[in-house]
């Protein structure tokens, strides 16, 4: 639910016809619910396009710590570097 929150509030309003494009990354359990959220939001506002490929929490903190994606699916459990 955090990560839907978080891919809500990064989608900014777009001008006519243009499309935007959210990536993120990371635990692979709850794939399908997101997959069925950002598909649901994605037919409400055909603006809005999501990437979100499952690879393991510990790979979308990395992909969040590069600076490759906005956002993760992850449980933190320590501090991060």
């Amino acid at each position: 639910m955090k990560l839907f929150l978080v891919l809500l509030a990064l989608v900014a309003p777009a001008p006519v016809g243009a499309q935007t494009l959210i990536n993120g990354a990371g635990a692979t359990f709850p794939y399908p619910l997101y997959a069925h959220w950002l598909d649901t939001y994605a037919r409400v506002d055909a603006t809005a396009r999501f990437n979100y490929q499952p690879i393991g929490s510990g790979g979308g903190i990395r992909q969040l710590l590069a600076g490759a994606t906005p956002g993760c699916s992850c449980r933190w459990t320590r501090a991060t570097p």
